[in-house]
Formats: structure tokens, C-alpha cells, sequence
């Protein structure tokens, strides 16, 4: 069974334009580290793409695909829909396939039970109320043109779906009919016609590529093999079962999905490891990759009206882009010095109490005064994920990418305590433990032993974030 992957660039240069991701870098980085850990196992991985897609993926990072369809430069459809590129990759098959997104990885072959099944895809979905909502808004658009058994379908209380990550399998007649059914919704619908002003515009990437397929295979009584043998809420996707790059072989997949496109630990972990492992390739992005500043949007800052001419938003952004500024300088001082203390953190291990750390040589430390408004600190918390009861007081920002971005990362003050005591030292884990703890009242043993745990634990999850280094 071949291996498929398919790359629409809708228009849009992929060296400017992220597709969901926050920097067209990280875009990159996913496509070279999903094409790279198929082709470990696999010796036939096939690309549908357009002029830029060759551009960027052949030409510039010189990916290793076995064949490449340039197929999508006519006017597919308008960007929004997405997934329509993918429809049209499957319909133009005519022998079993196993289709993979550009954000799926994988650390070992796909089970046989995958390329035996007559039907594959990653995982059945659970709608719960973003799908409802999806299905509503849908519903309330009296122009939208859907087949009855499909409208009696999405009206349930239950929307059928299946994630799409992986799909493909043996039927050829049942993925035919499907796509066939989602190419007729877009048509009818005029989604594919950019000449002609749409009757709506919402997306409906889901609707077209998930939920028909999942409708038409329960009205078939087909059965479906899953990637991930459970079901999934829509909204249930965690990081540490699709995301931990950290523990890349431990993990068999991994899809780097929706909002996990904007983690900045997944980001850095995802850097790290093509730092580490792809060093050719984390070249060459580097080597095409442009400089990005931090905005005011990008923060979240149209929301918000100044009442001083430099208030604590802009403090920071101005603190933020200085810091990245003196990274860009170093990195080209330094080499690879950033990349390698940064991805030292990545196959971290607790190797015990003895261990030898010390801070990131690279570390920038922001103190929040005392005249920033709530206001500000929401701003703050919102694009850093802290819950809204998190004290914001400092920020440790770690680079990564050879500078071009890097983590924010608040800290407790008990964080900023284990720092202030490390300073430039090289210290054992059990010592900084030790003297932290001085400061403390300890009345009894278990007293102790809770504060060493925790101060413990604080140091591994500093390590993890590469605010601490092991020696």
C-alpha cells in the first residue's frame, strides 16, 4: 500500500504563511520530520502538491518523496477549505492508499492490521459542543444545499465523525463514493468556484472530509479500522498522548494537531528534535527563514487601549524583541551554541540528585512592575496559558531556533528563588535543593520531605523548559 501526502498551498507563499502554525518555519519543520519518519519505513511516499509546494519542499529542503504529482495549480477552491485538496488527492486514486497529513509523525511502522482493513482512518471522534456548534451554524444557513439523509445525519444530538490524519484503506469503490459525496456538497455549494461570490463562508473542512465519511460509513454498515483503537472527544486531543515530542521513542504517533500548533513547548521540542536528529534539513530552513518580530497583535493588543504611551504590553514586546535581537547576534558569534544547550533539555532524564545544573547561559529574565494593570496581566496570562489566578511577576524567556523565537515562560516565585541561588553556578541538584530550603521553617521530617518533592519537581519542570541545563 502506498504511502500518500498532499501539500495546497491555497495561493499563498508557504516562506510567509504559517497554515495554522505561528511561524511558515515550524510549518517546515513538521512537513521534513513527517516525510523523514515515513520514509524510514517505507519505501513508496508519494506527494500531491502545486507549484509552491515543489518550490518549497523539493526544490529548497530537498525532501525525499518518491514521486511527486504537481496536480493543484488551477483555482481549487478559496484557502478556507482546505481539506478539499486532500478529497481530490483521494478520488484520484485508483489503488489502496494510506493518506498521512503533513503534521502526523511516527517513530515505528503502522500496524499490518492498518494496511490490511478496507477502510482506515485515525481515530472515531466524540462531538461534544464545539462539533454541536460547528453543525449548528451550519444548520442556521438557509442557502446551504446538503443531501436529506446527510441533514437528518448532522441534525442528531451525536455528530458522527472520524479525525483524518490517517485515512485511506483497500475499498476503493466505498472511498470513491465518498469523495464523490463531499465533491458534490462543494460543488453544488459553489465552495470551489472563486469567481463566484459563496453563499456562506464558514468552514466546513470538518463537515465535508469527517462527517460525511462517517455518515456514509455507519448508513454502510462499514467497518472502520483506527489508528488509535478509541474513541476521542473532539476537544480531547491532549498534548501528552498526541504531542510529546520529548519522548519521541516511546511514542508510536503523534499529530500535532489545532491549538497544539501554537504550544510553544511543542514548538521548541519540535525545533529541538530536527536540531538533534535532521540536522541537515533544520539547515536548511534556517537558511530561508526570515526574521520575525513580536507584535503588538500577535499578543492580543487590539483588545486593549493603552492608557500611557508605554504601557506594560509594550515594555515587554520591547524587552522580548531586544532579547531576540542579542540571540540573532549570538547565533552568529556563537554557531550552534543556542540550538545545543536548548535541545539538551529535550531527552532530559531524571538522572538523581547528584545530577549537575546550572541556568541557561542564554536566559533573559522580565520583572513585571508594580504599575502594570490587570488588564495587562490578563493580556500576559492569556498568551503565556496561565490559569487567571497565576501571580505574573516574572518572565524567564529561553531561545530557540537559533533565536527566531523562544519561550515565555512564567515563573513562580519559588522558581525565581532556585534560580536567584543557581545564578551562573554549576551546583548538584540535592545542593540547590539544600540551600533553597534554608529559607524555610521545616518543623517536623514530613514537612521537609513534602518541600523537598516539591522543589524537586520544580527543578525537572525548569529543566524540561530549558530554563535549567544539565553539565
Amino acid at each position: 500500500m502506498r504511502i500518500i501526502q498532499t501539500f495546497w498551498s491555497g495561493g499563498r507563499d508557504p516562506l510567509q504563511y504559517g497554515y495554522g502554525w505561528p511561524l511558515p518555519e515550524y510549518n517546515m519543520m513538521s512537513w521534513v520530520l513527517s516525510c523523514l519518519s515515513l520514509r524510514k519505513y517505507y519505501d513508496d511516499v508519494e506527494l500531491y502538491t502545486d507549484k509552491l509546494g515543489y518550490e518549497l519542499l523539493i526544490e529548497k529542503l530537498r525532501l525525499p518523496y518518491t514521486h511527486v504529482h504537481v496536480v493543484y495549480d488551477e483555482n481549487l477552491c478559496r484557502p478556507l477549505h482546505w481539506a478539499y485538496a486532500k478529497i481530490r488527492t483521494y478520488t484520484a486514486q485508483t489503488e489502496p492508499f494510506l493518506h498521512v497529513d503533513g503534521d502526523v509523525y511516527i517513530s515505528q511502522p503502522f500496524p499490518d492490521v492498518v494496511f490490511d482493513a478496507p477502510l482506515v482512518a485515525q481515530n472515531r471522534e466524540i462531538g461534544t459542543v464545539y462539533y454541536q456548534k460547528m453543525i449548528d451554524d451550519i444548520l442556521k444557513m438557509s442557502n446551504i444545499v446538503l443531501s436529506e439523509d446527510l441533514m437528518n445525519s448532522i441534525s442528531l444530538d451525536m455528530v458522527s465523525s472520524y479525525n483524518m490524519g490517517v485515512f485511506g484503506g483497500n475499498d476503493m469503490e466505498f472511498i470513491h463514493e465518498y469523495c464523490e459525496k463531499a465533491i458534490g456538497f462543494v460543488v453544488r455549494n459553489h465552495l470551489d468556484d472563486i469567481e463566484v461570490k459563496p453563499k456562506f463562508d464558514l468552514d466546513c473542512n470538518i463537515l465535508f472530509e469527517q462527517v460525511f465519511f462517517a455518515v456514509l460509513a455507519d448508513k454502510f454498515n462499514r467497518d472502520v479500522v483506527s489508528v488509535i483503537d478509541k474513541a476521542i472527544k473532539d476537544e480531547g486531543y491532549t498534548s501528552s498522548e498526541f504531542c510529546d515530542i520529548c519522548n519521541f521513542d516511546s511514542h508510536r504517533y503523534f499529530h500535532i494537531l489545532g491549538g497544539h500548533k501554537r504550544n510553544k513547548n511543542v514548538l521548541k521540542d519540535l525545533s529541538s528534535l530536527l536540531y538533534s536528529r535532521c540536522r541537515d534539513y533544520y539547515n536548511r530552513i534556517l537558511s530561508i527563514s526570515s526574521r520575525h518580530l513580536v507584535t503588538k497583535e500577535s499578543i492580543g493588543y487590539y483588545k486593549y487601549v493603552p492608557g500611557k504611551d508605554k504601557d506594560g504590553i509594550s515594555r515587554y514586546l520591547d524587552f522580548l524583541n531586544s532579547a531576540r535581537s542579542f540571540w540573532n547576534s549570538m547565533n552568529s558569534v556563537c554557531g550552534s551554541s543556542i540550538d545545543e544547550n536548548t535541545s539538551k533539555s529535550l531527552f532530559y532524564k531524571k538522572n538523581g540528585l547528584h545530577s549537575r545544573i546550572t541556568t541557561h547561559p542564554l536566559l533573559w529574565l522580565y520583572k513585571v512592575s508594580e504599575d502594570w494593570t490587570e488588564t495587562e496581566k490578563n493580556l500576559l496570562r492569556k498568551r503565556l496559558y496561565c490559569e487567571d489566578s497565576f501571580p505574573i511577576e516574572q518572565i524567564a524567556l529561553i531561545p530557540y531556533f537559533s533565536g527566531r523565537d523562544c519561550m515565555e515562560i512564567p515563573l513562580l516565585r519559588e522558581d525565581a528563588e532556585i534560580l536567584l541561588e543557581i545564578g551562573n553556578d554549576i551546583m548538584s541538584i540535592k545542593s540547590v535543593v539544600e540551600r533553597v530550603l534554608e529559607k524555610y521553617e521545616q518543623e517536623d521530617v514530613a514537612t521537609r520531605h513534602g518541600l523537598v518533592g516539591y522543589f524537586t519537581d520544580e527543578i525537572y519542570r525548569l529543566i524540561s523548559q530549558s530554563v535549567l541545563i544539565f553539565v
